[in-house]
C-alpha cells in the first residue's frame, strides 16, 4: 500500500512540476524520470500534458 500511495504522490508532483525529474536523454531526448524506491517512474513532458511511460 505504501508503494501505491507514494506512486500516486510522485505522479501528482510530476503533473505539477514536470521538470522535477532527471533527463534520460541518452535513452530518448523526451524521457524524464524520478526514482521511487528501487524503481524509476519514466515520463514524457508535452506542451499541455505529462504521460507516464
Amino acid at each position: 500500500m505504501r508503494f501505491k500511495n507514494n506512486g500516486i504522490f510522485y505522479c501528482q508532483n510530476i503533473a505539477q512540476f514536470p521538470n522535477i525529474g532527471r533527463s534520460y536523454a541518452k535513452f530518448d531526448p523526451s524521457i524524464r524520470g524520478i526514482p521511487l524506491d528501487s524503481y524509476i517512474i519514466f515520463y514524457r513532458v508535452f506542451e499541455d500534458s505529462v504521460v507516464i511511460v
